[in-house]
């Protein structure tokens, strides 16, 4: 992928799996910096085998702040948490939730804070039983 740029600065642009920052030195000459990046599963399945018992994200950087919310495919909040370690266990008011498709909606500040490290993302993950 050839990328031209005018103007010297800071730009996010897909390079290869995922997003990475590119800061142009030179209107001629660029580097890349990997930038922080987050990867939600589409399927897990809480049967207690201890593989995807849970669903979460992972990183390859801290986070300063995040919340995590699971939405049935009625718009019911099934999953709420502040804790990017903790993950849905597939429960719903104490009782399993049952196999289907689910929304969710992540909001993030990742550390150190700067212009390129807040954000919000969604999307859907399958929850198999």
């Amino acid at each position: 992928m050839k990328l031209f740029f005018i103007l010297a600065g800071l730009f996010v642009a897909p390079l290869y799996e995922g997003f990475h920052a590119v800061k142009t030195c030179e209107t001629n000459n660029i580097s890349t910096e990997d930038a922080c990046e987050i990867y939600v599963p589409n399927v897990f399945s809480p049967n207690g085998d201890a593989l995807n018992d849970y669903f979460k994200p992972s990183s390859n950087c801290s986070f300063e702040s995040f919340e995590m919310k699971v939405f049935s495919r009625w718009g019911q909040l099934v999953y709420n948490s502040r804790n990017a370690e903790e993950g849905w266990n597939g429960e719903s008011a104490g009782e399993p939730a049952p196999a289907a498709v689910y929304t969710w909606v992540i909001s993030y500040t990742f550390q150190p804070v700067d212009s390129l490290s807040t954000g919000k993302m969604s999307g859907d993950v399958t929850l198999i039983r």
